[in-house]
């Protein structure tokens, strides 16, 4: 048994998982149907199968899985990180994001994707905005910090922070509400999505 698993067994497990984990609409599953996935997953002769030479145990497996391509799921779908391309198509995550939170007509501006926080920059016509976005809702500091910054060193367009939930994590209304009142201080739009 060696640790070192092959890029292509990596790329082969990660595309499977990652498909599966797409058609299963994972970010919406609660943990006890992704601890059955996960057993699925370790018992499968193309995912688990593959791993158990390098990994040497089924918990092992289990244990990669997690902690490598599905740890990295929720920035993949978003066409982030070493992970993105994996995901079916990356981009779908953004454009749906985006189109919740602020209705059809708005599209990402290609090549303007930046991360630390998540940004882009979307169009609808002749209008741009800085659009941000974070899944926990405890990264509102870090979008804000980022529009603040932005706006002080010169950056133009008006900014809105989009708080994506989570299907097992849904944001209490009073924190919502707070979330708003500090981007109506700050002068920015805050917007609550829940995707699927």
């Amino acid at each position: 048994m060696t640790n070192d698993i092959p890029k292509e067994i990596k790329e082969s497990v990660s595309r499977r998982v990652y498909a599966q984990a797409h058609a299963r609409d994972w970010t919406r599953l609660p943990a006890a149907e992704r601890s059955l996935i996960y057993d699925q997953w370790v018992d499968a002769p193309d995912v688990g199968g593959k791993l158990i030479q390098y990994r040497g145990t089924p918990s092992r497996v289990r244990h990669w899985l997690k902690d490598g391509p599905m740890k990295e799921y929720a920035r993949a779908i978003y066409g982030v990180g070493t992970y993105a391309s994996y995901v079916p198509d990356p981009s779908a995550g953004v454009v749906a994001v985006i189109e919740k939170a602020l209705g059809e007509g708005w599209a990402p501006v290609p090549g303007t994707q930046r991360t630390k926080p998540l940004r882009i920059t979307v169009s609808s016509g002749e209008e741009e905005k800085n659009f941000a976005w974070a899944d926990d809702s405890k990264q509102l500091k870090h979008l804000v910090w980022a529009a603040l910054r932005a706006e002080a060193n010169g950056v133009p367009n008006p900014w809105i922070l989009c708080l994506v939930e989570m299907f097992e994590a849904p944001i209490p209304a009073e924190e919502k509400a707070e979330h708003i009142r500090i981007g109506e201080r700050a002068g920015l739009l805050v917007k609550h999505v829940s995707l699927g």
